[in-house]
């Protein structure tokens, strides 16, 4: 990703990356960074607004509604509404459009995403409090999902997860219906159920609220988010590793003092490291 103003151009890549992104999908591993010229107008407000979302995310707990309930949600999205975050807002709709707006709206996601692994690389502090914003913001748009577009967003990363054979499905009835919170017998049959292993759901092994078997856990579609949410962690865990690696790499003045301050800055919301 490169900015520039004028005849200057500071090159900020910080990984490797196709020179096309496809935004076909409200969401993202975020596993390519983007390789195209920006100005750095842009990149301050697609950092501003990306900020002010987390923020929101962050405040939704903080003023205490239980993390994805309606409440916490109906919060996140008035806030974001009213902060004119309407790029944001999009992506909460689960649709999955293919309009211009639709497809600006995962530009200006994947950018800002990608511009705030820059200001937060920088202390162990400042990882873990964007870490988990990013792993809530992952959570909120993988719910609004339908299953249709669950399936399309595995196959566009080729993330594999086959639902188990019927024969085991019956097999295990009692014990999935039993681990399993929300699913009743008259549901059992149109519910699919996953096996993965245990290491990627301990969330739920925590809880209590998983089968085992054999070191593999039997989930449900609407909770194969525990186990991507992992990969995802891992994924952004050591990317943001590689960046603390190579910020010596920025050379202008006017990108360095926004990701130095860029977590001090008001932008309407407290917020807490």
């Amino acid at each position: 990703m490169d900015t520039s103003t004028g005849r200057r151009r500071v090159n900020i890549t910080v990984e490797n990356a196709e020179n096309y992104i496809e935004y076909s999908h409200d969401l993202s591993m975020y596993d390519k960074a983007p390789d195209n010229i920006i100005s750095l107008n842009e990149f301050e407000e697609l950092a501003l607004e990306r900020l002010q979302l987390l923020r929101i995310i962050e405040q939704a707990s903080a003023r205490g509604h239980k993390q994805f309930s309606e409440d916490w949600k109906k919060y996140i999205k008035e806030e974001l509404a009213k902060l004119g975050l309407k790029k944001y807002l999009r992506l909460l709709l689960g649709y999955n459009g293919q309009s211009e707006q639709d497809i600006q709206a995962r530009r200006a996601d994947h950018y800002s995403h990608f511009i705030l692994r820059l200001a937060y690389c920088r202390s162990d502090d400042l990882r873990r409090w964007f870490l988990s914003r990013e792993l809530e913001w992952f959570k909120l748009r993988f719910i609004v999902q339908n299953q249709q577009g669950i399936m399309k967003f595995l196959q566009l990363n080729n993330l594999t997860y086959d639902p188990i054979s019927s024969d085991i499905k019956e097999k295990l009835k009692q014990e999935l219906l039993a681990s399993t919170a929300g699913i009743t017998e008259g549901m059992y049959y149109s519910v699919d159920f996953y096996k993965v292993p245990f290491t990627e759901v301990l969330t739920l092994v925590k809880n209590r609220k998983v089968f085992l078997e054999n070191g593999f856990a039997f989930i449900p579609t609407s909770e194969l988010v525990v186990s991507i949410q992992t990969q995802f962690r891992a994924i952004l865990n050591e990317a943001l590793s590689l960046y603390n690696q190579r910020l010596p790499s920025l050379d202008d003045d006017r990108v360095n003092s926004l990701l130095d301050n860029l977590h001090n800055l008001y932008t309407g919301k407290t917020h807490i490291v």
